[in-house]
């Protein structure tokens, strides 16, 4: 016969048996860094009508103990074509879950590292959301957006992902010529490219955990007002726009209010 365990077990028991139910098993405390991730360089191009991706990413990084001889990269569903360290080609495998790149020589601690990923994929679960018109809404307007919390950035980057490492961060997103990009930091320049496509470059430059990596894009409408110089602009979907008002109006105010409660202004850029 089954019983309620919330019903009988004492508070204390159904907490515990809560915790233990998200806790990580695998992971109790916080994972060991061998590496100081301190830049990510992503160029994505975004292929919507085969819901694809294809990514080439520069790690700059910095080896946290003297012989370390492979460097370790969260990777999943990707497909690696290419890696090379300081410009010359690298030994790599992949596992389930890791892309493994085997140094030529052990590296040591204050030596930097450039590392450089081509892949590609076609995320279906996470990571990377493609929300296209189709035959039950044949007008949606198309867009894509990613997902990093907590550990998804990579599914459709090859990185280091987990929240104990902070880094700068550059996303250039090759885009149908339509469509808008968003992503961290301030937009460095917008690109017409000769197959018709536009290259957009966004830079974060205060560090960040990699799961805050962002990428959104797509066809939109758009306004624009500032807050103590910093400039806020409203997105939404194109033929949307009379949500604009409605939906942000107040988001200069609660700026207002969460710097004034903690004491700081708002940090990014």
């Amino acid at each position: 016969m089954r019983t309620n365990l919330r019903r009988h077990a004492p508070p204390a028991l159904v907490l515990l048996l809560f915790l233990a139910t998200v806790a990580r098993a695998d992971e109790p405390y916080a994972r060991d860094r061998e590496y100081d991730l301190q830049n990510a360089r992503i160029h994505l191009w975004i292929d919507p009508a085969h819901r694809k991706i294809t990514g080439e990413v520069t790690h700059t990084l910095e080896p946290l103990r003297d012989g370390l001889a492979q460097l370790k990269f969260d990777a999943v569903d990707l497909t690696i074509t290419s890696v090379t360290v300081g410009g010359q080609p690298a030994r790599f495998e992949t596992t389930s879950t890791q892309l493994l790149v085997a140094l030529a020589r052990p590296a040591r601690t204050g030596e930097k590292l450039d590392v450089t990923i081509k892949y590609s994929g076609t995320p279906r679960h996470k990571g990377v959301d493609f929300i296209l018109p189709d035959a039950n809404y044949p007008r949606r307007a198309p867009h894509i957006w990613t997902q990093g919390q907590a550990e998804e950035t990579r599914y459709y980057v090859p990185i280091y992902d987990y929240p104990n490492d902070l880094t700068t961060s550059e996303m250039i997103a090759t885009v149908p010529k339509s469509w808008t990009t968003l992503s961290n930091g301030t937009l460095v320049g917008v690109k017409n490219e000769i197959d018709g496509t536009r290259t957009w470059t966004w830079r974060q430059s205060k560090p960040h955990a990699t799961y805050l990596i962002s990428l959104v894009a797509g066809e939109f409408d758009e306004a624009k007002e500032t807050w103590r110089n910093i400039p806020v602009t409203y997105y939404v979907l194109k033929g949307q726009a009379e949500r604009i008002t409605p939906t942000f109006s107040h988001t200069r105010k609660m700026l207002d209010v969460f710097s004034e409660k903690f004491g700081v202004l708002y940090p990014w850029d």
